[in-house]
């Protein structure tokens, strides 16, 4: 769905994710559907993100209890009769399975689970269920949860269960810091899909298990195409595979830490000396056009890729825009009309969304049961405001206001330690430590942190481990 429909949704449920951090302009059209349209308004986050002012209901859960969460929700719904059995007649093919594995749960035992009351989530369901239309809108945290397969199974479920899809207005959002992330996956960057999503080709490794790989020997050369995997999570494992390696090329427009370690380097064009197409979150397909040629030897990443395959291949790979496009067009049905680099500031939509013919199913999931042995404190890292990934980090005017990375820690859980904000804090997890500024705040709740992942000095991903954006660290004073 197009993001405009978030505009008129009857009912709006933001889960996991700080649209100030991560998509403002989507932020401004809820704050505006909620205080304009009078749309209600239910978030669930861990932290107090800034759309709580605007919220009916904040469900402020527990870390890493998502699946409890969203299975609470669901039960809730269904016990209030507020489902959309008009969708869920016409689209839905097993409401009964979802109903019986939902049975022998109590809502109480859910909501306990997830740190909320029963009283919370009926509360949401009355806010959400039962309306024209809703929007659910979901970010990193459900993403990036230790469980984030059951997580997104359980958050399908919530979808279909209130209707969400295939309306004039509401629809489910997947939110992503990055802009090009569906373009991405469109050209069948996952190691399982082919492009466009069509089918399912011999699954290849996916990056921790090329890690794997180079730990086991069966992998000695790696090529990063604009990706500093040095500042991805568990770095710090990834340093001692990339050392591993007997050649190393590396394609960037910055000299990363990955780049000090290739054997070969090709200087690579930025945004504004490129030209060619990306595709929003919603499936808008937008152009990009060459404002400045490449400084030096920098090159388009298309024209490197293209000339290094006709080496290795001895057949010529297409290389210019039109090339590419007609390509597109030809491989991925959804593209073929997409907007032209020349026509500057095209928003062509790829494919209007339909509901298919088939028909969906409810993917019951049980929620694991939650360990006994809790850490005393958890760590989230996620964005901020002002940055995105950690390439800002290298603009000045970025750094003017957010220069530095810091550690948020719960006022209550500062008292007890008798941290004042500006002290150092060391922060340990399995996978290593890091030191770094307090900044104590009641956003938080007892036992969670939270640090930004922009700052290099900081280094906060190098704390945790797979995936994952939480992890148990311990925390002292320094």
């Amino acid at each position: 769905a197009t993001i405009d429909r978030i505009d008129n949704a009857a009912a709006l449920l933001v889960l996991g994710c700080d649209l100030n951090a991560e998509a403002t302009g989507i932020e401004y059209r809820v704050i505006r559907a909620a205080t304009k349209n009078d749309a209600t308004l239910v978030l669930a986050n861990m932290r107090d993100v800034k759309i709580k002012k605007y919220a009916n209901s904040h469900l402020k859960y527990r870390p890493g209890s998502e699946v409890h969460l969203l299975n609470g929700l669901i039960k809730a719904i269904l016990d209030e009769g507020v489902e959309d059995r008009e969708f869920i007649d016409a689209n839905v093919n097993n409401l009964d399975a979802l109903k019986k594995e939902l049975e022998s749960v109590d809502l109480n035992e859910l909501a306990s689970a997830a740190g909320v009351s029963a009283s919370d989530l009926r509360k949401a369901a009355r806010l959400t269920g039962g309306r024209k239309s809703i929007a659910i809108i979901f970010g990193a945290d459900l993403m990036r949860s230790a469980d984030s397969q059951s997580t997104i199974d359980a958050l399908v479920n919530l979808a279909l269960l209130t209707g969400c899809l295939g309306k004039e207005a509401g629809g489910l959002f997947p939110i992503d810091e990055k802009n090009n992330i569906q373009g991405l996956l469109d050209m069948g960057i996952t190691p399982g899909s082919l492009t466009g999503n069509q089918g399912r080709s011999e699954k290849g490794r996916d990056l921790w298990q090329m890690i794997e790989g180079i730990e086991q020997d069966s992998i000695k050369a790696l090529f990063l195409a604009g990706s500093n995997i040095l500042s991805f999570p568990d770095n710090n494992r990834i340093r001692k595979a990339l050392t591993k390696l007997d050649f190393l090329v590396v394609q960037d427009i910055f000299p990363t830490e990955s780049a000090a370690l290739a054997d070969i380097l090709f200087p690579a064009a930025a945004a504004a000396e490129k030209s060619g197409t990306f595709t929003t979150i919603d499936n808008r397909v937008q152009s990009l056009g060459r404002a400045v040629d490449p400084p030096g030897d920098a090159r388009e990443g298309r024209g490197i890729l293209a000339d290094l395959y006709s080496r290795l291949a001895s057949v010529r790979h297409a290389n210019t825009t039109d090339e590419l496009i007609d390509e597109i067009r030809e491989t991925i049905p959804s593209y073929a009309t997409p907007c032209e680099p020349s026509e500057g500031g095209c928003a062509a939509v790829k494919g209007q969304y339909q509901l298919r013919s088939t028909g969906y199913s409810f993917t019951p999931v049980k929620a694991s049961p939650q360990s006994s042995e809790v850490a005393e404190f958890r760590l989230l890292a996620g964005p901020i405001l002002f940055h995105s990934g950690t390439t800002t980090t290298r603009s000045d005017n970025n750094l003017i206001v957010a220069p530095d990375g810091y550690i948020e820690i719960f006022t209550a859980d500062a008292a007890r330690m008798n941290i004042a904000d500006g002290e150092l804090l060391r922060i340990t997890s399995t996978a290593g430590s890091i030191t770094g500024t307090a900044r104590v705040t009641s956003r938080l709740q007892p036992g969670l942190l939270f640090a930004p992942y922009h700052f290099r000095d900081l280094n906060v991903n190098s704390l945790l481990a797979g995936s994952a954006n939480l992890v148990d660290v311990s925390v002292e004073k320094v």
